[in-house]
């Protein structure tokens, strides 16, 4: 009989959320290098945007341009808050959309996956 272990929530996580809190410099290396080591992606065009009259939001916003002439539109907002006069960020939405590069459907190409 195989013993299961019981999944236990971190305290300062609600229940069905799947990341926690981070220092923003963290999210952004960790974002950064996932990305650059990644073999099916060329170019990272994302940057963090803070979100107009929110100070406790913040946008990672661009594409990803990938081989086989495909790129994916990036939209993830962030919550923000301040821990010891540093930031942090915790991701609670997220939109990709997979375009392949056809000039048959002009400059936003056709869609993959969305």
């Amino acid at each position: 009989m195989a013993i299961r272990r019981r999944r236990t929530r971190r305290p300062d996580r609600p229940r069905g959320e799947k990341h926690g809190w981070l220092w923003f410099d963290r999210y952004e290396l960790i974002h950064r290098e996932v990305l650059a080591a990644h073999p099916f992606v060329i170019a990272d065009r994302t940057r963090f945007v803070p979100v107009a009259g929110r100070s406790d939001r913040l946008r990672c916003r661009g594409h990803i341009v990938c081989r086989g002439g495909i790129e994916i539109e990036v939209d993830k907002r962030l919550a923000v808050r301040s821990v010891d006069n540093r930031t942090q960020v915790r991701a609670f939405k997220y939109r990709y959309h997979a375009r392949i590069a056809d000039p048959k459907f002009g400059r936003s190409g056709r869609n993959a996956l969305r």
